[in-house]
């Protein structure tokens, strides 16, 4: 039930946000951050606590971006958290590899 409940107001959350900030802000802002958190988290409190934190940070980076490089705000914050979200896959993959490279290293000869 609660499940439902939580889809039914994303929903919500997103229809409304289509129009007042649009497409590339909602992608940015309701679905990149919580992807980011998923990966970084377990539970459902720190993957929140995580979400915050990247959309927070991609607002404030994504501004001060926009300012000295003169870009459009709504994209650079949308193309930060974005960034952010593929960065954290890709470290994820690095300390993967590494870690099962390393396994196979130290065997006895």
């Amino acid at each position: 039930m609660a499940h439902v409940a939580l889809l039914g107001l994303l929903t919500v959350a997103i229809v409304a946000s289509f129009r007042a900030v649009g497409t590339l802000l909602v992608i940015g802002l309701l679905v990149a951050p919580p992807a980011t958190g998923s990966l970084l988290a377990r539970g459902v409190m720190g993957m929140m606590a995580v979400a915050v934190a990247f959309g927070c940070g991609a607002v404030v980076i994504g501004l001060l971006l926009s300012w000295y490089l003169d870009t459009a705000a709504g994209a650079t914050i949308a193309e930060v958290a974005v960034v952010a979200f593929f960065s954290v896959v890709l470290a994820r993959q690095l300390l993967a590899h590494r870690a099962y490279a390393g396994r196979g290293t130290n065997r006895g000869s």
